[in-house]
């Protein structure tokens, strides 16, 4: 999270590249550029990056780019909450990623759709897209990927009322993010499932998953994560009657 040391570098390295007159280092750099600045909330800045990156790799027809930067533009406007117009750069990134063969791509994609169309209210569409990020994931053997979408699969079972599937989900989920060490996204899974004993009253055994949530935020230096998870814990005892003044 050292953004500023980070788009100092990608600047040094975007002199080098116009020194040499490498466009598609241009192009890259200004995409990745443009993700730093969607994580520093500079929205503006990340969509004219994005932008940028997707009209000089239109210019070089660089197709394997142009659905990368599709892709980014996507997950600026979700930030934005323009859903309808994110959907419709994923599906445009997609088709390019279709095109060229790039199952990985194919795979992002479609796990982001599904993301995009959850948050539209359209569950049955988010459930296909998911489904085939699912599946090209696992024949690509892409356990990290596979996490996610799992965890995409719960939040969404938990959405339409199916919560004993959703916690099947998220315990598979959370099977791989122990076995290859992301503590944040292991965080995040204990926190969906307290939700979820949140949801049906069971607050002691929320409040017991809201605090490995928070123990593993603290381990990574989480402070959104930490505030999040000591909320959680609050609402929980409140819940329990132990409301302190």
């Amino acid at each position: 999270s050292k953004y500023d040391e980070a788009i100092d570098l990608f600047n040094q390295g975007l002199r080098s590249a116009e020194g040499s007159g490498s466009g598609i280092l241009i192009a890259k750099i200004d995409g990745y550029l443009g993700k730093i600045f969607l994580r520093k909330g500079d929205y503006d800045e990340a969509l004219r990056l994005q932008n940028t990156y997707l009209v000089e790799s239109k210019k070089l027809g660089e197709k394997g780019e142009i659905a990368h930067a599709y892709m980014n533009l996507g997950g600026v406007y979700w930030h934005l909450s323009e859903y309808q117009t994110a959907i419709n750069n994923w599906l445009q990134s997609l088709q390019m990623f279709m095109e060229i063969k790039n199952n990985q791509g194919i795979a992002n994609i479609n796990d982001n759709l599904g993301v995009g169309y959850f948050w539209s209210g359209n569950f049955e569409k988010a459930l296909e897209h998911y489904k085939n990020s699912g599946e090209i994931m696992q024949k690509l053997g892409d356990v990290k990927g596979l996490s996610m979408v799992w965890n995409n699969f719960g939040v969404l079972y938990d959405r339409i009322g199916k919560q004993d599937i959703a916690l099947e989900y998220f315990r598979k989920s959370l099977q791989i993010k122990k076995k290859i060490g992301d503590l944040v996204g292991e965080a995040n899974i204990y926190n969906n499932i307290g939700a979820i004993f949140f949801d049906r009253e069971k607050f002691d055994l929320a409040i017991e998953n809201y605090q490995i949530n928070l123990d593993l935020m603290e381990k990574s230096k989480d402070t959104w994560g930490i505030a999040q998870a000591l909320a959680n814990i609050a609402e929980s005892e409140i819940g329990l009657g132990n409301l302190l003044i």
